[in-house]
C-alpha cells in the first residue's frame, strides 16, 4: 500500500467513525477526529489528485458544520460552511456555489447580519444569471428585497420584489408571484400606503387560493389583519386573523396557529382588552414551548412584557422583558436583542428609573447603528431624546429627535415621525421656545390626522 492509498484510508475511516460519533449524540468526539482528519490531509503529501483532495475536504468541513449546528454554535458551522463555498468557487462548480451561497444567506439573515446575507445573495444572482437559471434568479431578488425591507431600505426593497414578480410572471411561477405580492403588500404596510398594501396582499391571496395553497392564504389571512390593526379596524383585523388561525387549524399547522394567538392577542391589546390579550399571548406560549421554538418564545415574552406595560404592573413587564432579552441574545436574535432592548428602555423610562432605561437604550442604538438597522436606530434616538429632555439635557434631546424625525422621513415610519415631533415639542417648549413648540406639535396633529391615529 503506498503512501496516498495509507492517508485515504486513515481519512475515510476516521469520517466513518466521526459520522457514527456524531449520529451517536457523541458531538465533540467526532469534532475531535474531523479535525485529526484535516491535519493528515494538510499536512501528508500523498494526495495528489485535487478533485479527490476537494472532496476530502467538502466531506470534513460539512460533518464539522452539521456537528457545530447540533451544539448550537452557529459561528463555526457556518465558517465550516463557507470554506466548502469556496472549494466550489475555486473548481467553478456554479450550481452548488449558487445553492450553497443562498443557503449560507438565508442563514445571516435570520442572525441578523444583513450585510453578509447582501453580499451572498447578489454572488447567487450574478451566478443563476450566468447559467440562465430564471427561477433562482427570481428567488434572489425576492430574498435581496427582504435584506433590504429589514434595514428600512424599502424603495430598494420594492425594487427587487418587483424585479422577482416580473420573472415570475413571465415563466409562470404562480407561487413566486404570491410570494411577492404578499412581499409587496408588507413593504407599503411598513411605510404607510395601506390601501396598496391591502390590494396586494389581496392579489397574493387570490392567487393562493387559486393554486391550492392553504398556507399561503393564511399566511395572506394574517398580513391582512396586521393592516386593518394599523388602521384601526379592529374588528376586521380579528376577523381575518381568525380565518387564519381555522386555516392553520385545519392543516395541522402548529407554527401558524401560534403565531395567529400571539397576533390576536395584540389586536385585543390594542383595544384594552388586557385580560383576553393575555390569555391569547400564553396560549401561543403554550404551543411554542410544545413544539421547542425558542423564537417564538422570545416573541411571546416580549409581548407579554407589553401587555403588563400596559396596565402598569410594571415588575411583571420587566420580568417578561428581561426574559425575552435573553432568549433572544441566546439564540443569537440580534434585531430582537434591539427590539427587545427599547422596550425595556420604555418600560425603565416610565417609571423614572431613568439610568437602567439608558442602559438598554444605548445597547439598542449601538446595535442597530453597528448593523444599519434603521428602524429600532431611529426608535432608540426618539427614547433617547425622551431620557435626555427628562435630564434637562435639552440641546442633545433635540439632536435625537431631529435625526429620529429624519430617518423616520426617509424610511416612511409616519407613527414614530409623529412622537418624535411631539417629544420635540416638549423639548422646545422646557426651553420656552413657544412658537417652535406649537409649530412642531402642528406638524405631529397633522401626521396624526394623515394617518387615522389618535393622539
Amino acid at each position: 500500500m503506498n503512501n496516498m492509498d495509507k492517508v485515504l484510508q486513515a481519512i475515510s475511516i476516521g469520517l466513518i467513525v466521526a459520522c457514527f460519533l456524531l449520529n451517536t449524540n457523541r458531538i465533540l468526539k467526532s469534532i475531535e477526529i474531523c479535525k485529526e482528519c484535516l491535519v493528515i490531509l494538510r499536512h501528508k503529501v500523498g494526495v495528489k489528485d485535487d478533485a479527490v483532495a476537494n472532496l476530502l475536504y467538502k466531506l470534513i468541513y460539512m460533518i464539522l458544520s452539521d456537528a457545530y449546528r447540533a451544539i448550537n454554535d452557529n459561528t463555526n458551522a457556518l465558517k465550516y460552511l463557507e470554506e466548502i463555498l469556496q472549494i466550489y468557487r475555486f473548481s467553478e462548480e456554479k450550481l452548488a456555489e449558487y445553492k450553497l451561497s443562498f443557503e449560507l444567506a438565508e442563514a445571516y439573515f435570520y442572525q441578523s447580519k444583513y450585510v453578509k446575507a447582501r453580499e451572498l445573495l447578489e454572488k447567487a444572482l450574478l451566478i443563476s444569471i450566468e447559467i440562465g437559471e430564471k427561477n433562482q434568479e427570481a428567488l434572489c431578488y425576492a430574498h435581496l428585497g427582504e435584506v433590504y425591507q429589514s434595514v428600512g431600505e424599502y424603495e430598494k426593497a420594492r425594487e427587487h420584489i418587483q424585479k422577482s414578480l416580473t420573472i415570475c410572471t413571465e415563466i409562470g411561477e404562480r407561487n413566486g408571484e404570491a410570494f411577492c405580492y404578499k412581499n409587496l403588500g408588507h413593504v407599503y404596510k411598513l411605510v404607510g400606503e395601506y390601501e396598496k398594501a391591502r390590494e396586494h396582499i389581496k392579489k397574493s391571496l387570490t392567487i393562493c387560493t387559486e393554486i391550492g395553497d392553504r398556507n399561503g392564504e393564511a399566511s395572506c389571512y394574517q398580513n391582512l389583519g396586521d393592516v386593518y390593526k394599523l388602521v384601526f379596524e379592529h374588528e376586521k383585523a380579528r376577523e381575518h386573523i381568525e380565518k387564519s388561525l381555522t386555516i392553520y387549524t385545519e392543516i395541522g399547522d402548529r407554527k401558524g396557529e401560534a403565531s395567529c394567538y400571539k397576533n390576536l392577542g395584540c389586536a385585543y391589546e390594542l383595544v384594552g382588552e388586557y385580560d383576553m390579550a393575555r390569555e391569547l399571548i400564553e396560549k401561543s406560549l403554550k404551543i411554542y414551548s410544545e413544539i421547542g421554538d425558542r423564537r417564538g418564545k422570545a416573541s411571546c415574552y416580549m409581548d407579554l412584557g407589553m401587555v403588563y406595560q400596559s396596565v402598569g404592573e410594571n415588575d411583571k413587564a420587566n420580568k417578561y422583558l428581561e426574559e425575552a432579552l435573553a432568549s433572544k441574545k441566546n439564540i443569537g436574535d440580534i434585531t430582537g436583542v434591539m427590539k427587545t432592548s427599547v422596550n425595556l428602555a420604555t418600560c425603565f423610562f416610565n417609571i423614572g428609573r431613568i439610568p437602567k432605561a439608558n442602559e438598554y437604550n444605548k445597547e439598542a442604538l449601538s446595535l442597530a447603528s453597528k448593523i444599519g438597522y434603521r428602524p429600532v436606530k431611529a426608535q432608540s434616538l426618539y427614547v433617547q431624546g425622551n431620557i435626555l429632555c427628562s435630564l434637562h439635557n435639552y440641546v442633545k434631546a433635540k439632536e435625537c429627535c431631529e435625526e429620529a424625525i429624519a430617518i423616520s422621513r426617509e424610511i416612511g415610519e409616519r407613527f414614530l415621525e409623529l412622537a418624535s415631533f411631539l417629544t420635540l415639542g416638549n423639548v422646545l417648549f422646557k426651553e420656552v421656545e413657544y412658537v417652535k413648540a406649537e409649530e412642531h406639535y402642528r406638524k405631529s396633529l397633522a401626521i396624526s390626522e394623515d394617518i387615522g391615529c389618535v393622539l
